[in-house]
């Protein structure tokens, strides 16, 4: 596994060394999240479904995830009642302890690890996660910000997303059986340039601030070990072994969805606070998974 995660370091430093060197620019983060969140990551999700082996009992992995993402928002919301804070502080920890960045984080290592294969369980994992974002979690940021929510808005901004009509196409497609080699051949190169840009993409967004490092690496290392004990349990709760408990566990310990800024920015909650979150709760992430994923495959 290191021998997979060593090039995926060297490319993130070299991303910061661009940045560094002024080649790359913060606002690059911008055009290459568009490519990413509405090419490449839709292309990846499509071709993992499109080409796994889906069985029955798998309608359990996103019923895993609604449990374990209900879970979350329960602890932090109630380990928040024995804290003054303020206002806008208690919703930005509430959105970014509820919610997980699986397509930039979780994915590529599933990929990594297992193939398509794992992407695909994931992906299954994660919908549950998906709408909960746009919907419950856009809520508890509009609350904590005093800005007016709208359902409808929520929605329309979820069906929106090109992530959600590459799961309902692929899973069509699949249904009818419709089967294409030109279509995969067309995704492969897509697929290629995933990792690729989205460390680019971290190396240009990581920007730590030593002042808040203390709180938000507590914040992280409670997210991500309450996010393992839920996933472990929810995995036992419905059986699953192998690559979907993987695919659970690895989900679970997810850092914060990168959406909470741009909910943050919107509501005027503390922005600075998840920026800064993110920044630390991103690489750790990447560490812990390629210590976990190496552990588990070595026991499997």
């Amino acid at each position: 596994m290191f021998e997979k995660i060593l090039p995926l370091i060297i490319i993130f430093l070299i991303g910061l060394l661009l940045r560094k060197l002024k080649v790359l620019e913060l606002q690059d983060s911008q055009v290459i999240g568009k490519l990413l969140t509405n090419l490449v990551l839709p292309a990846v999700v499509f071709k993992s479904l499109y080409t796994a082996q889906i069985e029955a009992n798998l309608i359990y992995l996103p019923v895993a995830g609604l449990s374990v993402i209900l879970s979350l928002t329960l602890i932090i919301v109630f380990s928040l009642r024995l804290f003054k804070l303020e206002r806008i502080r208690k919703g930005s920890l509430i959105i970014t302890f509820s919610s997980w960045e699986t397509g930039g984080i979780g994915f590529p290592f599933m990929l990594l690890a297992f193939g398509e294969l794992g992407v695909s369980r994931i992906v299954l994992f994660d919908l549950a996660q998906v709408v909960f974002l746009f919907t419950v979690i856009n809520f508890i940021a509009c609350q904590f910000g005093q800005s007016k929510f709208q359902l409808k808005d929520g929605l329309v901004t979820l069906f929106k997303t090109p992530v959600i009509w590459a799961i309902i196409l692929a899973l069509f497609l699949k249904l009818f059986e419709f089967n294409d080699s030109l279509l995969l051949s067309v995704l492969t190169p897509l697929e290629n340039s995933f990792l690729f840009l989205i460390l680019i993409l971290l190396s240009l967004k990581v920007n730590f601030q030593l002042s808040s490092f203390k709180l938000c690496l507590i914040i992280t290392l409670a997210k991500t070990f309450c996010g393992i004990a839920l996933g472990s349990l929810a995995a036992m709760i419905f059986g699953f072994t192998g690559v979907e408990r993987a695919a659970i566990i690895v989900g679970s310990s997810m850092p914060p969805s990168m959406l909470t800024l741009i909910f943050s920015e919107k509501n005027n909650l503390d922005t600075k606070l998840v920026a800064n979150l993110l920044s630390v709760s991103l690489p750790f992430s990447c560490v812990f998974l390629t210590i976990f994923l190496r552990l588990f495959l070595t026991s499997s």
